[in-house]
Order: structure tokens, then C-alpha cells, then sequence
């Protein structure tokens, strides 16, 4: 399921219980760690609103 509304992710999901400070931290370390990654592209850097869906 792909959610492009907060609404409608908060009814789903509801609200979230961790900071996204917290989220960056524990993300760096794991990446400082070295620990295992799926290899996957975020397209981040997409500007065009054309994304790719990869399997």
C-alpha cells in the first residue's frame, strides 16, 4: 500500500512514537557499524515525479 497523504498514513499507522532525531542516529550508526544493507535506491534525487518501480 502506498500512502501520499499523513492522514491517511496516521489513520493506518497511527501516530509515531519515535523522534526522526532518533531515527537519524540509530541509522548513522548502523552505517558506521558496517552492518548489512539491502541495496537498495531510494531515487531521492528524483525531480521529475517519474519513479521507477524496482523488484
Amino acid at each position: 500500500m502506498l500512502l501520499s497523504s499523513v492522514d491517511q498514513a496516521l489513520q493506518v499507522f497511527g501516530k509515531p512514537t519515535v523522534l526522526i532525531l532518533k531515527i537519524i542516529e540509530w541509522t548513522a550508526k548502523w552505517i558506521q557499524e558496517g552492518k548489512k544493507s539491502l541495496g537498495k535506491p531510494s531515487h531521492f534525487e528524483v525531480r521529475d515525479e517519474k519513479y521507477r518501480t524496482l523488484n
